[in-house]
């Protein structure tokens, strides 16, 4: 398993990520945050990029891009966006 960094507070961060688990929460409290996945045809598939943790966003802007989330997302309104991601 991998591990994500716990709180991100610096803005314009990018983080590409390799396909695999990642067993931790992440707090977002930058803003224009980016995680890029792996790229794979459906949420079955055994070499995505997994989230298992909690993820909360408070910081604006924050794009996700395949993505499997297994725990819950909390988006406090802050205009996050989904693309090609599994809940």
């Amino acid at each position: 398993m991998y591990q994500l960094p716990e709180t991100v507070t610096d803005n314009d961060e990018t983080y590409m990520l390799a396909p695999g688990m990642y067993d931790n929460g992440l707090t977002i409290y930058g803003n224009n945050f980016t995680l890029i996945g792996n790229d794979v045809e459906s949420c079955n598939s055994t070499n995505q990029t997994e989230i298992v943790g909690d993820v909360v966003i408070y910081g604006n802007n924050a794009t996700f891009e395949n993505i499997k989330f297994n725990g819950s997302v909390i988006e406090n309104w802050t205009g996050a966006q989904f693309i090609d991601c599994c809940f």
